[in-house]
């Protein structure tokens, strides 16, 4: 048997429930209340299904310009001494010292130098200055690049691989069969006695893509063994390693610098990107901030709303404060219509957003070829849309406060005097 305070107290509940209920369903000017409402409904959501799409779209932006960089250069870059050369990778990268030896997935070696690129069209003769890349095989490649000739299954001496933006410099196309002569700073001893450049004629065989105007415009490949003979002392052995979880970049470049010998040197994506990496995390916050304040004008169209409210009820109040009812309950009543036009808002956002997202990745949306990325990317992010649905449902609840607390100022007496 329930006792009688406990009576009291599921009478009290229940009749909470029912008052809450018919409390705003009795307002007296439906046709003013309802259009307001909607208002704020629509302004909130707007704000908060911008906040997830932009979120979205700048998240997917930077893991897949973080994918390509990667690809490119893997996720760390080791630097032997310049003009030395080694059949394997480095022997520390063995020892017990290096505690994040388990982190590394594989380690690509390859050959990198300065050097400048001539070709002849017509009657111009065109130059542009290039880093040779030297690799193993087409594996060695990046990952995430287009290229020109699929059909290749190897590189062979005497054969180029063109970055687009340098082929386009140079007036080059693989199907023209073009050759272009390759420069190095290391120079030779001419059949005359004389000291000349180091020059050694190639075939461009194909082009590759990436997207990235550094790595297009700057890049060139050849086989290792051709890299090798036309560097001579100025090549430089490099290694890519590639990780297999990228959040423990920082640990593995940190405990590598603490093992490295002298003049052996490391860095990481992050670092060789610094400016971009740095500028798109300003971007992401500055977005955020203007589209958070957005959300917050937003909200003051919930405080209209309860203001009209709470005038229009104050003599309710003011009746159900007379007759005994606590004053939790009443601003409940009111926190009640903000709560509401919160969730509403949130629900309608998050439903709005997810489908324009998946949308977004189904399609592919094409973009000007002066981005970065063919095409605009999206990422589905749980953790955010739940973070920004509760900071809407909060901010709702908040823009009911000052409008709330303004009906409690005034005596119930003075409200129901003249009634």
């Amino acid at each position: 048997m329930l006792k009688s305070k406990e009576r009291r107290l599921l009478r009290m509940l229940s009749s909470f429930r029912w008052i809450a209920t018919r409390f705003f369903k009795a307002e007296g000017n439906k046709r003013v209340f309802m259009p307001l409402s909607l208002i704020s409904v629509f302004c909130v959501a707007v704000s908060i299904f911008a906040l997830i799409v932009t979120f979205s779209v700048m998240k997917g932006f930077d893991k897949e310009l973080s994918k390509r960089l990667i690809g490119f250069n893997s996720h760390l870059l080791l630097y032997a001494p310049q003009g030395e050369m080694f059949s394997a990778s480095p022997a520390f990268l063995e020892k017990k010292t290096f505690a994040q030896k388990n982190e590394i997935e594989r380690i690509v070696s390859y050959i990198e130098g300065e050097v400048v690129v001539t070709h002849q069209f017509g009657a111009e003769n065109y130059v542009q200055g290039a880093k040779l890349r030297g690799i193993h095989s087409l594996e060695d490649l990046p990952s995430d690049a287009k290229f020109f000739n699929t059909s290749m299954t190897k590189i062979n001496a005497g054969e180029l691989i063109l970055g687009d933006e340098i082929a386009k410099s140079l007036w080059i196309h693989p199907e023209f069969e073009s050759k272009v002569k390759v420069l190095a700073p290391q120079s030779v001893l001419l059949p005359t006695g004389d000291l000349g450049p180091n020059t050694t004629e190639f075939a461009v065989t194909s082009l590759f893509l990436t997207g990235i105007y550094n790595f297009d415009g700057k890049y060139i490949f050849s086989s290792f063994e051709d890299a090798v003979s036309l560097l001579g002392e100025q090549k430089q052995q490099v290694w890519q390693i590639f990780l297999r979880q990228e959040t423990k970049l920082d640990e593995v470049t940190k405990s590598l610098r603490n093992i490295l010998p002298h003049g052996w040197n490391v860095s990481n994506w992050k670092e060789q990107n610094e400016k971009l990496v740095s500028a798109l995390q300003f971007e992401r916050k500055m977005m955020l901030l203007v589209l958070s304040m957005m959300l917050i004008i937003s909200s003051f169209t919930i405080i209209g709303v309860q203001t009209l409210s709470v005038t229009e009820k104050r003599h309710a109040a003011a009746l159900l404060k007379t007759i005994g009812f606590p004053d939790k309950k009443i601003k409940a009543l009111f926190y009640y219509r903000g709560l509401s036009i919160g969730v509403v808002s949130v629900l309608t956002a998050v439903f709005c957003s997810t489908v324009v997202l998946i949308l977004l990745q189904k399609i592919h949306l094409e973009l000007p070829s002066s981005y970065y990325l063919d095409y605009l990317p999206s990422e589905i992010n749980i953790m955010a849309i739940i973070l920004f649905s509760l900071f809407g449902i909060l901010l709702s609840l908040f823009s009911s406060y000052y409008p709330v607390k303004k009906i409690f100022e005034v005596h119930p007496c003075e409200v129901l005097r003249y009634e």
